[in-house]
This record gives structure tokens, C-alpha cells and sequence, in this order.
């Protein structure tokens, strides 16, 4: 079943954000995979190499995932294709349609994980790395946590509201309350986490994610993917890309 994603450009300083949302059969997959990963004694804990202090509960935790698995899988090719639609608006932005060399560029996923987080867990100020110079990371949820749920899109932080608890937040660079008025964009941006919402990001770009109490879970999927020119794949799959196209 073919899912047409409609995509959202959110701007920030130095560069934006495309927003988009899966369908829930696709959400549900992926849930249904989690858990079944849950329960494999081999899962693989993907701790060591990030920066999230996700501990507080038994069931905290970070996953390697398997891109290729057919419970990943149409998620996964929904983010390549995301990452492409993403490079393409940069090219307009910039107006560069001459970059990269003309080239075709092939999103590659480097790697996909989960994030298991409870009351308390949060994720310090961090970027994302890639295996090429030109990358992007991607974020979904597909458990959300009442306690964040019911809080507004965007509220306000004064008088102590809570209203940006287990939000994720990324800081472009110093801003203040007056840059709107000066007509200098935000270098803050902040997301609420909601079922089935993606979000796609520069693998460079600063974030971090907040704690929030109460409880439930929220799961969040995480994925970085490398953007390979034609001539950094092995020299068979240079021919067979070549003759996908000349067929295509």
C-alpha cells in the first residue's frame, strides 16, 4: 500500500527542518518488531556509542535495529526517500541545482535505533556523525507517554509550565526574545513528540531531548543515513546502478 507523505519545511538559522507523518500501519510494525526485539536474549544494546542517559527503569534502553528487517523495512524506505526529498529543497534554498557535481546522490542508512525512555531518562547535547561528509539523521516516536501528550505544541515556559518536558530541542545557535522583531531567525527549535511524526535534520545539527515525568513510555527511532555519490559504491554496484538507471 503506497502512502503519499506530505512534507512540512520548518526553518531554522543556518538551515530547516522537514517534518512529515507515517501512516499507523507502519507505526504499528515497527512496534510490534520493538517488542519482539524486547524479548531476544541477543539484542544487541547500542549504549556505548550514544550520549543518552536512558537508565531510570528496567526497561530503559537503547537498540540497534535492523533496517533490513521486514518490520523496518518500509520505514526505512520512506526515510531514504526523505533524505533525498531533503537534499533537493536544500538545493532550491541555496539555489544551487549545480551542486554535488549533477550527481545522483543514494541514501544509505548507516545506522537505526531505538530509545526506550521513562520518567527521568533524557539526552544531553549531541550531533549525529555519518560515514560520508554529507548526512542525515531522522527521528520518529511511536509510543508516547500521557504526560507528554497532553502538553500544547508550543507553550509558555514561565511560571514553571512543564511545557517542554521530554520535548526535542535543537540549538542552531544564541537567540533571544527580541530576534523576531530584529527579522533574525530563531536558532532554537523545539519539537513535541507525537505518534508517527518524522523529522529530518542535518547530521550536524546540536540537540537535545528532555526529561519527563510521569508515566508510560516514550519510544523513539532514531537513524542516521550516509549520501553516497554513484562513485562511492564497490565497482559492482557502480554497474548495476548504472543499468538501473539506463533502464529506469
Amino acid at each position: 500500500m503506497s502512502h503519499e507523505l506530505k512534507v512540512k519545511i520548518i526553518p531554522i538559522y543556518r538551515s530547516f527542518f522537514l517534518q512529515t507523518t507515517i501512516p499507523d500501519r507502519i507505526v504499528n510494525n515497527l512496534n510490534i518488531y520493538l517488542d519482539d526485539l524486547a524479548n531476544k536474549k541477543d539484542k544487541q544494546s547500542y549504549a556505548s556509542q550514544l550520549v543518552g542517559q536512558i537508565r531510570r527503569e528496567k526497561n530503559s534502553g537503547q537498540w540497534l535495529m535492523d533496517h533490513k528487517d521486514k518490520g523496518c523495512k518500509d520505514f526505512a524506505n520512506i526515510c531514504c526517500s526523505i533524505a533525498d526529498q531533503y537534499r533537493q529543497q536544500f538545493l532550491k534554498i541555496v539555489n544551487r541545482p549545480d551542486a554535488h557535481g549533477g550527481n545522483t546522490i543514494i541514501p544509505q542508512i548507516n545506522e537505526m535505533w531505538s530509545v526506550h525512555s521513562y520518567e527521568g531518562d533524557y539526552n544531553i547535547l549531541h550531533s549525529h556523525g555519518c560515514k560520508t561528509y554529507m548526512g542525515i539523521s531522522i527521528v520518529t516516536w511511536t509510543k508516547v507517554p500521557e504526560a507528554i501528550s497532553k502538553l500544547p505544541v508550543s507553550g509558555p515556559l514561565n511560571n514553571a509550565t512543564g511545557n517542554r518536558d521530554g520535548f526535542i530541542d535543537f540549538v542552531m545557535e544564541a537567540s533571544d526574545t527580541r530576534d523576531y522583531e530584529r527579522l533574525i531567525p530563531s536558532g532554537h527549535a523545539s519539537f513535541k513528540p507525537e505518534v508517527g511524526k518524522v523529522i529530518a535534520f542535518p547530521s550536524w545539527a546540536p540537540h537535545l531531548v528532555w526529561p519527563f515525568f510521569g508515566k508510560g513510555e516514550r519510544r523513539t527511532i532514531s537513524m542516521n543515513i550516509n549520501m553516497l555519490h554513484p562513485t562511492q559504491l564497490p565497482p559492482g554496484k557502480q554497474e548495476r546502478y548504472k543499468n538501473d538507471k539506463k533502464t529506469s
